[in-house]
């Protein structure tokens, strides 16, 4: 797409955006405070940290059960970095625990809702604006415009290009240089989830399919249709292929049709989270009855129940 990078968009495509925000289920649950919705894998194979609905973090231990990991502070997502230490986006800041440390530090002030880790940089998204910043050297941060303060920074992917993609609302936006500017990209419609596919393009849940923008040719092609005509909310890819968790259900995307995946004692079961463990693990979080299950090849499931300690 040609034309000067710009940081705010055109009249007409902020109203388009303003009148479409991001697309989301009607059909949510109301989950309980202690309900563990998000989870963030850990660097050593081992069960994953989960962030329960009220904004607390649940830290596993050897014996397969989670403890709370005090912070005084709700969080709202976690990231376990490559040496072990904690990152914690809250309604308070960016909060760092180091791995030689017992103490939580505050890194940014700034609030936070999703944390991305790209290519050695933390964006933290929030309310209209992100924070960046550089993990070797935690005390430089930078504010972040996003082209539509008025709606969430909902998620942001790196391509294979290294250059960024940002959902904003129900709109996305590409950037060349780590967030500095912004040009919109025309998807078909609202924006309910994004995340790339084996070869680095961009992959876009909207209202009507999932699209891939081509990240060489700058085009937007049909990708696959929506599974059981639902509401994305997940998208990952893992072992070459596609999942999406829509309607609470997870789904793998296989030879152009999208099959239900049957996972083992799931009954009531509402999928909040789903993340790729590095190298070969696919995690998926039910937060109705606090259960896991993890596979290596996602067509075989192993259940994780969640006990509190």
């Amino acid at each position: 797409m040609g034309g000067a990078l710009s940081s705010a968009p055109t009249e007409a495509a902020q109203a388009a955006v303003i009148s479409e925000p991001a697309l989301v289920s009607a059909d949510v649950p109301d989950f309980p405070d202690s309900a563990a919705v998000t989870l963030a894998p850990s660097r050593n194979r081992g069960l994953p940290y989960l962030v329960t609905q009220g904004g607390a973090i649940l830290k596993p231990d050897a014996a397969g059960a989670w403890d709370v990991l005090p912070l005084d502070a709700h969080v709202n997502d976690l990231f376990v970095d490559f040496d072990g230490s904690l990152w914690a986006a809250t309604d308070s800041g960016t909060y760092q625990l180091r791995i030689d440390s017992s103490e939580w530090e505050l890194a940014d002030p700034i609030p936070s809702k999703n944390m991305i880790s790209t290519h050695g940089y933390m964006f933290m998204l929030g309310a209209g604006e992100i924070s960046r910043g550089d993990p070797i050297n935690p005390d430089h941060w930078r504010l972040l415009d996003v082209p539509y303060i008025d709606q969430p920074a909902a998620d942001l992917v790196m391509l294979g290009t290294h250059t960024h993609v940002l959902q904003n609302g129900g709109a996305l936006f590409h950037s060349p240089d780590l967030g500095l500017g912004w040009r919109p990209l025309d998807a078909a419609g609202p924006v309910s989830a994004i995340w790339t596919d084996i070869d680095g393009n961009l992959l876009a849940a909207t209202s009507d399919g999932i699209d891939l923008w081509d990240r060489i040719t700058n085009d937007w092609r049909d990708y696959a249709p929506l599974p059981d005509g639902q509401i994305v909310s997940e998208l990952r890819t893992f072992n070459d292929r596609l999942f999406a968790v829509s309607e609470g259900y997870l789904y793998r995307y296989t030879s152009g049709t999208w099959m239900l995946v049957g996972l083992p004692e799931s009954t009531d079961a509402y999928l909040t989270a789903l993340e790729v463990q590095y190298p070969d693990t696919l995690w998926a979080l039910d937060a109705v009855r606090s259960r896991l299950w993890s596979s290596a090849d996602g067509s075989t499931w192993t259940l994780h129940r969640v006990p509190i300690g």
